[in-house]
């Protein structure tokens, strides 16, 4: 898993409220792109940053190209309320409109399509920083107007087509991880070997035959795994101690099916058992 990184240098800028509700998210622009950040997104369509997060990892999961998801996605870290670095997201256009084409509802019908559009004006106004005038009665100048007007819908049209096809496909694998992963898109132990189509006894022992250790009464990873990003250690309290339980994260889940020698996570949903 990559590192966060602190946001530097950002200008901040505000879109105008796309569905009437006098709400904003927020837009940053930086080295002359610009990006939207996932609490801002989770904010504005009233979901939980968690599950946003839960989204876009399971988007990137499911990316043929890794290249493709760093090109769209960049992990960051931001402030909570009280001080504390949290992972976030900082997203592209292409990334945003990835992500929104899962959400539904209303709100997020009407949005989909003017969010992306906003992107588009924001990075023209970008490359072209001090736009011709347009002369409204030069009926050339309007003419050329309505055909890109035309031509940009669409394209807008055509992009939103492809991106709910693509969402609506992944649909039914998410479902079924789902079921198996908690709110930070994570798997414990025993649900990580249900996921690799293992029997979950048998999967932690073989997991404790090179990757897990004991740690008084918890079972950890080494750290070389852990530094690999395949798990993470959550602590809780009980009883006024804390205790530690292991994770398997969805990158340790493709690295197990690889070692397992078991079908990739994405082929391991059958769509007429769900049916059943």
């Amino acid at each position: 898993m990559s590192k966060p990184r602190k946001l530097t240098h950002a200008t901040e800028v505000v879109m105008s409220g796309f569905d009437g509700s006098g709400k904003v998210p927020a837009l940053t622009v930086r080295d002359g792109k610009v990006y939207a950040n996932s609490r801002d997104v989770a904010a504005f369509f009233e979901k939980r940053h968690d599950h946003v997060l839960r989204d876009i990892d399971n988007l990137l999961k499911n990316m043929d190209s890794p290249k493709l998801g760093s090109s769209m996605f960049a992990q960051s870290a931001a402030p909570d309320g009280q001080g504390v670095d949290r992972r976030t997201f900082d997203m592209t256009r292409d990334g945003f409109a990835l992500l929104a084409m899962g959400f539904t509802g209303e709100k997020a019908l009407a949005f989909k399509l003017r969010y992306i559009e906003q992107f588009n004006v924001m990075e023209d106004r970008l490359r072209n920083p001090t736009p011709a005038q347009i002369d409204l009665r030069d009926p050339s100048q309007l003419s050329r107007i309505a055909i890109q007007l035309i031509e940009l819908n669409r394209e807008l049209e055509g992009r939103a087509k492809r991106l709910e096809e693509s969402v609506s496909a992944t649909k039914p694998k998410a479902a079924f991880y789902d079921q198996f992963a908690n709110a930070d898109g994570l798997y414990c132990l025993q649900n990580a070997g249900r996921v690799l189509g293992q029997k979950p006894n048998k999967f932690v022992s073989w997991l404790k035959q090179g990757y897990l250790f004991y740690q008084g009464s918890a079972l950890v990873p080494k750290a070389q795994f852990r530094d690999l990003g395949l798990f993470e250690v959550k602590a809780t309290l009980v009883d006024d101690k804390a205790r530690h339980q292991t994770y398997v994260t969805p990158r340790g889940i493709t690295y197990f099916a690889k070692k397992l020698g078991v079908a990739p996570p994405e082929d391991l949903f059958c769509p007429s058992e769900a049916a059943e």
